[in-house]
């Protein structure tokens, strides 16, 4: 394999000398379960999200070229069977290992989602984080004010 340097003096490429060393930790990691259970938050509520299965969809060629910017978004909060289809079908566990849709390099690591919900709907406003193995919403934070969250943005930047 061949090395080249970056400007930091960094291999961007696996050499011999490296290899080994890259190999034993992805091992060490595959064999270590606990590092591949996906985040979740016992103890705080829990709003569970419905059980959706997968709809017959046209060829992805099709959806490809059929697909348009929308130049609007809805500030509503979605239904729950609409929030519940697409944070099962991009983001659930369908496989052993907690593996889903979403990339990750090497399978080493998993995407965390969480949602802010400012309105009271179906959900009451606060801050979520989607569990991927229990397909539900834990409330981390138990209510949400747009104007707040706004300020502390403003201030942590």
């Amino acid at each position: 394999m061949k090395t080249e340097s970056t400007s930091l003096g960094v291999a961007t490429e696996l050499d011999a000398t490296n290899f080994p060393e890259w190999r034993d930790r992805i091992l060490a990691f595959e064999g270590d379960s606990a590092a591949i259970e996906p985040r979740t938050y016992p103890g705080y509520p829990r709003w569970p999200l419905l059980r959706v299965g997968p709809r017959l969809w046209p060829s992805l060629d099709r959806s490809l070229m059929r697909r348009r910017s929308a130049s609007t978004f809805s500030a509503g909060m979605p239904s729950k069977r609409a929030l519940s289809r697409l944070l099962r079908l991009a983001h659930g566990i369908y496989a052993d290992r907690a593996r889903g849709p979403v990339p990750s390099a090497g399978g080493m690591q998993s995407l965390e989602l969480y949602l802010v919900s400012f309105e009271q709907s179906w959900l009451p406003s606060g801050a979520y984080h989607f569990d991927r193995a229990g397909n539900y919403l834990s409330q981390i934070v138990s209510s949400a004010n747009r104007d707040e969250w706004i300020a502390r943005k403003a201030t942590a930047l």
